[in-house]
Parts: structure tokens; sequence; C-alpha cells
């Protein structure tokens, strides 16, 4: 009898370990925070409508929306269900959710010219033929969308992008000028 309560203390330790060490060197995939809550319940309704998908690529450090039909040079219009999708959405909102994606379309413009210049061709082709055109599709209907959905946005719209460019362009300072200390100054 002891020696059965032995074996059962034992296979519990190492069930505990196991699970010890699984909890404390599991592999925890990136995700993205790039869209707030608000913005991925927009995200989500428009997409589907759109027969497109989102998602993460951590490699790159990128989301991106993707057809789920085949082809990325041609899109199937879907205008009217994107407005359909839409209609619960606040206008103002929607003018944000533009904002976001233009925010996106240019990181991943920069992203994209990033490895141009490192001579990362896999990802650059990657990104210039499968992530990107999929991109301008999908922000083009959604800025038309906030456009007759908030008839202020279009005369404001050039002002909004041009914040987005300083504010990314102060980002990217930011971060160099962090990667530069960290290396320089923290030995």
């Amino acid at each position: 009898m002891k020696f059965r309560i032995a074996i059962l203390a034992l296979m519990c330790l190492s069930m505990a370990r196991c699970a010890t060490y699984y909890r404390i060197f599991s592999y925890n995939e990136p995700k993205s925070t790039f869209y707030t809550g608000e913005e991925k319940a927009i995200l989500e309704k428009t997409v589907k409508s759109l027969d497109f998908d989102y998602g993460y690529d951590p490699a790159l450090d990128l989301d991106y929306v993707v057809p789920l039909t085949e082809g990325f040079s041609e899109f199937r219009a879907g205008e009217g269900e994107l407005a359909r999708a839409l209609a619960d959405v606040d206008g103002r909102a929607l003018a944000d959710y533009n904002d976001k994606l233009y925010r996106l379309k240019r990181i991943t413009l920069m992203k994209m010219e990033q490895c141009r210049e490192d001579r990362i061709w896999k990802n650059y082709t990657f990104i210039n033929k499968y992530l990107l055109p999929p991109l301008e599709y999908y922000s083009g209907l959604i800025e038309k969308q906030a456009i007759k959905r908030n008839s202020s946005y279009a005369s404001e719209i050039d002002n909004r992008k041009k914040a987005v460019d300083e504010s990314i362009e102060f980002e990217m300072r930011r971060k160099e000028f962090n990667d530069l200390w960290e290396n320089d100054y923290n030995l």
C-alpha cells in the first residue's frame, strides 16, 4: 500500500513540475495592440462584409487585411455590403478608424521601404504583392464611407493625414533615439 502511495505522489509531483515548466517556458506569441476595442469591432464587421480577413504578422510586426477569395489584384465590389455593415457606426468613430487605417498604410509602406533598403527581398515582395494591395483597397472603401457619413471630415481629411504623418515621423525618430541610447549607454 505504501508503495502505491509513493508512486502516486511521484506522479503528482512530476505532473506539477511539468505544468510549472510549461507555464514558465511556454511560447507566448506576440499579439497586436494596434486597434482599440471599438476599432476592432469595426474591423471585424467590415472585413466580413467584404469577404476579407485580418491578422497580425509578428515577424514583421505588422497588422494586415487580406481577401478570402483568390486573386490579389482585383477585389469584388462591396460598397453596398460595407455601407450596411457600418449602418450603426458613428460618423466620428468611422473618421477616427479611417485615420487609423491611413496610419497602418503608412507604416506598411515604411516597412516595405525598409525591407528594400535592407535587401530583404522576401519580405519586400510579400508586403508589396500580398499585403499592400488589399490594404489600399480596403482603406479606400472605408475612406469613402467616412466622407459620406461625416460631411465635415471631407474638409479636414488632409490636415488629419498630415498630423498622422507627423506623428509617425516623431515615433520613428523616438524609436531610433531609444535604440541608440540603449546600444550606447546601457552597457
